[in-house]
């Protein structure tokens, strides 16, 4: 029974990967940060959110709608982004896993709102992540 239960537990639901990227953006109309999120599972099946801010002190975001896999299987929803960093739930077979992705260097991005109206600003960054989701509810980021 033990050799069972040990075995359940070293069981891979699936392997995803993600890619995030992140744009800040200046112009006449203010400044906005648009957060988008890609997942890719190991069957193929994809699924992507997107939110944004605009003119947010905080520079945060959420968005709590769901997006099916194109293959079914699998979900996700409950994007919550601030500054240059994003959670979000990926849900599986009934089981639910918080997931977390951001910028690498977010000292390069440049996050004042206050320039004057006449500034422009283009700026991206963009991180891939691989992870392996497991039986007993672990996360593996590969």
């Amino acid at each position: 029974m033990i050799i069972f239960y040990v075995l359940t537990l070293l069981i891979q639901l699936g392997a995803w990967t993600v890619d995030f990227q992140l744009t800040n953006e200046r112009s006449q109309i203010g400044f906005q940060s648009n957060f988008k999120i890609n997942t890719v599972s190991d069957m193929g099946g994809k699924a992507e959110m997107f939110c944004s801010t605009v003119d947010s002190v905080e520079q945060s975001c959420e968005k709590s709608t769901k997006d099916k896999s194109t293959q079914g299987g699998y979900h996700i929803e409950n994007l919550k982004c601030v500054k240059t960093n994003c959670d979000f739930e990926l849900v599986t077979e009934g089981q639910r896993f918080i997931l977390e992705i951001g910028c690498d260097n977010p000292e390069e991005l440049d996050f004042d709102t206050f320039y004057p109206w006449y500034s422009s600003l283009n700026q991206n960054c963009k991180k891939r992540r691989d992870f392996i989701v497991w039986l007993d509810r672990n996360v593996e980021y590969i």
